[in-house]
């Protein structure tokens, strides 16, 4: 293009979208670039990798089908969902303390102080992802497991055997994740689960590696437990493991404080009660 102001780099999934985006938005505007242009160029900039995935959050219509405003959202949903309160403040109070991380530094990993201030300003508050249907904000569903780090507030995974359709399936909890879910390799076992209708959804989750989880569909399956007797939403995941997430919790009144029992050792009772065991009278 010549006579043009800049260019449009390959859009790299490891970058933010936010910023590459106001990239974009610059380009257009200094070379007014007219509506029924920006669809192509944007199409023709982002790259084969990232027209592959907006071709699959757009199915079944074709991504040039779109406006620009449309698909800058949809990258956008996909690239840089917006950060719920929620969520962050789990895993601010469930950070671990990994080899080379330094304790002070660990706010940092909550993307941004202003996120850690907010957290420490929300009270109690209800589950605003168990109340949507279908939350874009969903993200992390997967639990975080690494055996080299500290036993700061580590907790062993727990399981739970669920009957969903008549089967015993084995998952493992996680207060996490807003939803339920189940992997592909897992639903081929159980013949009567796997004819179920496979609905269609557009949520996409992320796990704690910051990377895209495309579920397959949403089961909608007879979940017997705790004398409840419901259809449940199951997202169906092509890989992974068996997640029992906070709508499932809820919904089958599953007392999550009896399968987690805080442990301490002789060390930390000595140092939670020094008068007791106090040389001095």
């Amino acid at each position: 293009m010549s006579g043009t102001f800049g260019s449009i780099p390959v859009f790299d999934h490891n970058n933010d979208w936010l910023v590459y985006k106001e990239v974009v938005d610059m380009f257009m505007l200094a070379n007014r670039i007219e509506e029924s242009r920006r669809v192509p160029i944007l199409l023709s900039a982002i790259g084969e990798k990232t027209v592959q995935v907006l071709r699959q959050l757009c199915d079944p219509e074709s991504p040039s089908c779109k406006s620009y405003v449309e698909l800058c959202e949809i990258l956008r949903l996909h690239f840089a969902p917006r950060v719920s309160i929620y969520r962050k403040r789990i895993e601010f109070y469930d950070l671990k303390q990994l080899p080379g991380h330094i304790t002070n530094a660990c706010p940092a990993k909550l993307n941004g102080k202003s996120v850690a201030k907010k957290i420490h300003q929300v009270d109690a508050i209800g589950d605003p992802a168990c109340s949507h249907h279908d939350d874009t904000d969903i993200s992390n569903i997967y639990t975080l497991q690494d055996s080299d780090s500290s036993n700061v507030n580590f907790v062993s995974p727990v399981y739970l055997t669920v009957p969903v359709e008549g089967n015993s399936i084995d998952f493992l909890i996680d207060t996490g994740s807003p939803v339920t879910v189940l992997p592909r390799s897992i639903l081929d076992n159980y013949p009567n689960l796997s004819k179920l209708r496979l609905y269609p959804t557009h949520t996409t989750f992320r796990n704690y590696n910051g990377g895209a989880i495309i579920p397959e569909g949403i089961l909608k399956a007879r979940v017997k437990l705790n004398n409840q007797d419901k259809i449940l939403e199951l997202y169906i995941v092509p890989q992974g493991q068996s997640i029992l997430g906070r709508g499932w919790i809820k919904e089958l009144n599953i007392s999550i404080d009896s399968f987690f029992i805080h442990s301490l050792s002789e060390e930390d009772i000595m140092k939670e009660y020094p008068e007791v065991f106090s040389d001095t009278l």
